[in-house]
């Protein structure tokens, strides 16, 4: 896979943007958006650690369905050709 990740200046602040292609296992999007949560909250307030323990995996079970049906849907578009 190959991941590229950019900080681009947004007025006063700083946009991070990720691209992950090439992805091949449904869960790198649950756990993507599961990290990138506890990042922004991190910011908000340093002391949280939100990637351990039983919060942790309930975020990803309730994630992994949507990322799932995305999954799916694009690899039955990619098999359509």
């Amino acid at each position: 896979t190959e991941l590229v990740v950019r900080l681009e200046p947004e007025g006063g602040r700083t946009r991070l943007r990720l691209h992950h292609a090439g992805v091949t296992d449904v869960d790198y999007g649950a756990g993507w958006h599961a990290y990138l949560e506890s990042l922004a909250r991190h910011l908000e307030s340093p002391e949280l650690d939100l990637t351990k323990g039983e919060a942790w995996q309930r975020r990803l079970a309730e994630l992994a369905p949507a990322y799932e049906a995305r999954f799916a849907a694009a690899r039955r578009s990619a098999a359509r050709g």
